[in-house]
């Protein structure tokens, strides 16, 4: 009886351990978000370089040279960022945000008491990776956009997704969809009646490249049998 109450303590000790970490893991855990999206809901998007990692305390601070800023949400932000400095979680807390020094990135953060503040669901990029469609989002085009829902979408309810949202989705389309073609090359736009992905020729060739190994994937060509 004693042995029965023992291992059925140690369960419930073990499931509640298990309980906690993972609602720790999803306390850290981000929605897979488009790069439009993290455009518009930020409070400041920048070119940096990584120059410095600081430990302060519950906080990591990056000394930053800001190569480049392509958003403002407000004017008195410049003033926020002119030592620099851009603060994260500590790099002991599993939310914590790695950038590598010496490495460039664009990212996107909120202005938080008075401080630029980077948390793990912001816009971290390298620049080296991000490509040149991306590069014309972050230079204008995004917020173009910024009026239309750019939202991950399954490709069997993409209709009713769109019927639902009266023109101002876009849909980034789930396998077997575009996803790729629509993360490095699709801007959305607002052409005030209904929001759509810009046609442009990389959006374009991707698009085609991506039907095409879908049919070839759907219909695989049979081998001709050989002559005796």
């Amino acid at each position: 009886m004693r042995l029965a109450r023992a291992v059925a303590v140690l369960l419930t000790a073990g499931f509640v351990t298990l309980l906690l970490a993972v609602e720790h893991a999803e306390g850290c855990s981000c929605m897979y978000t488009h790069p439009q999206t993290h455009f518009c809901s930020s409070d400041f998007v920048i070119v940096i370089k990584v120059k410095e990692r600081i430990p302060m305390g519950q906080d990591t601070a990056y000394k930053v040279k800001i190569n480049r800023k392509f958003k403002l949400a407000n004017e008195s932000f410049n003033d926020y960022l002119y030592d620099g400095l851009l603060y994260a979680p500590s790099m002991d807390s599993m939310c914590s945000v790695h950038l590598q020094v010496a490495e460039t990135y664009v990212v996107g953060g909120r202005i938080y008491e008075g401080r630029p503040r980077l948390s793990l669901c912001n816009l971290m990029m390298r620049w080296s990776e991000v490509s040149k469609r991306q590069r014309k989002g972050f230079k204008g085009l995004y917020a173009k956009g910024c009026v239309c829902d750019v939202s991950y979408t399954s490709f069997a309810r993409k209709g009713e997704a769109l019927h639902r949202a009266n023109g101002t989705l876009c849909p980034w389309e789930g396998s077997p969809g575009p996803m790729d073609c629509q993360e490095k090359h699709g801007i959305c736009v607002s052409n005030q009646a209904r929001c759509f992905w810009m046609p442009s020729r990389p959006y374009d060739l991707c698009i085609k490249e991506h039907y095409q190994n879908r049919m070839a994937a759907a219909h695989p060509r049979q081998r001709e049998p050989l002559m005796p």
